[in-house]
């Protein structure tokens, strides 16, 4: 049986929605170019403007509400990364009180308001007492043993910043940055440390400093 005018028409006029489903599909895995994504939308938009039963409207719209999700999911991405490119900085860039987004040390760090969400916090710079020309620790822990004397150099410090030694603390500890070999060799002795939640404790949401201090009680 041949289609009459009026299919062969309806079908026409539902071909922006069907595109703009299939293009709306196709955004999702390519979330990270937007064209597809505003394809979708501006098919859908043209989709529903067109259509002329209930199938037709329901697809430009599943094609255009996909375009603004995906588009939305794009637009975050590149703010999240613009932000990450304008605040990131070297290791030798930031100082004592910088609040970061990673956990770990990196080479490249990523600067952090206190008051947002972060990773961890550099609350101090401590220089290894070893002579320049001293070959790396190799003690009882072997490789680690230079490892070991950060964390013995952290101790204290954080202390200081926090207003508590690590082990009374019931939320923080601290992970440490220390030369590499051929750091080490050229005479660098710098150690850093870095304030951290302990694991299953709320993450970092404000400075670290003096927060682990009693406020004096009143008479």
């Amino acid at each position: 049986m041949e289609p009459s005018a009026h299919d062969v028409d309806r079908a026409r006029t539902n071909a922006p929605a069907i595109t703009a489903v299939l293009v709306g599909l196709l955004a999702v895995p390519l979330y990270f170019i937007p064209v597809p994504a505003a394809m979708a939308i501006a098919l859908g938009i043209v989709g529903h403007r067109r259509a002329r039963d209930l199938s037709g409207e329901v697809m430009a719209v599943i094609g255009a509400t996909t375009g603004v999700i995906v588009l939305g999911l794009f637009v975050v991405l590149v703010g999240r990364n613009y932000y990450d490119v304008t605040h990131s900085s070297s290791l030798e860039q930031v100082g004592p009180g910088t609040c970061l987004k990673e956990t770990y040390p990196e080479d490249v760090m990523v600067r952090k308001d206190c008051t947002d969400r972060h990773g961890s916090e550099l609350f101090a710079i401590v220089q290894h007492p070893a002579p320049a020309s001293a070959p790396l620790p190799t003690g009882r822990l072997g490789p680690f043993s230079l490892n070991a004397e950060a964390i013995d150099l952290c101790r204290g410090p954080f202390a200081d910043y926090v207003g508590q030694p690590p082990d009374q603390s019931a939320t923080l500890t601290f992970a440490v940055d220390y030369p590499e070999d051929d750091e080490w060799r050229g005479g660098d002795r710098t150690v850093r440390c870095f304030a951290i939640a302990k694991e299953g404790a709320p993450p970092l949401t404000r400075s670290v400093r003096d927060s682990g201090r009693t406020s004096p009680s009143r008479s």
